[in-house]
């Protein structure tokens, strides 16, 4: 292994570059009083990767944006200030393979389901507000773990 392979392999460590992670689910709306189907696929860049595990997150989390609030200010005078909340309240990860040893140039894909709690609403986004159901895939990597990023799901219950 030259000194540019050691950098690369250096810099994925960092970056979580060693792998492009992405996503695949059914298009359109996905029925949420059923499992849904999800396909993690990786594609390894050109220094093999060991990992733990590759691993499913699942966060749900609902937003509420106003566009301004007057607020009375102790000098007297009103200000307007933009609100924005954002409340997460479901979260979980389950594993979807075991450690292994995932060659440089290589493509891999790995099939899980996921099944949200029955007392879940839907997505839905409004004027002020939206409830998103959202997932990331990663791999558990020494470093920064490769990752898919969040994708929201449309989902209807």
């Amino acid at each position: 292994m030259g000194i540019f392979d050691k950098l690369k392999q250096a810099a994925n460590f960092v970056t979580g570059g060693g792998a492009k992670v992405r996503i695949q689910t059914a298009e359109g709306v996905l029925d949420g009083t059923q499992p849904i189907s999800i396909i993690i696929h990786a594609d390894i860049k050109d220094s093999p990767i060991t990992i733990e595990k590759v691993y499913l997150r699942i966060r749900v989390r609902e937003y509420i944006y106003l566009q301004s609030a007057d607020i009375y200010m102790e000098d007297g005078t009103f200000v307007q200030k933009p609100i924005h909340q954002e409340n997460v309240y479901y979260r979980h990860e389950q594993e979807v393979s075991g450690p292994q040893e995932l060659a440089a140039n290589e493509s891999y894909s790995w099939a899980t389901e996921i099944v949200l709690p029955e007392d879940m609403q839907g997505s839905y986004e409004g004027h002020w507000c939206k409830h998103e159901i959202a997932v990331e895939a990663a791999l558990d990597a020494k470093g920064n773990d490769p990752d898919s990023g969040w994708q929201a799901l449309r989902v209807m219950k």
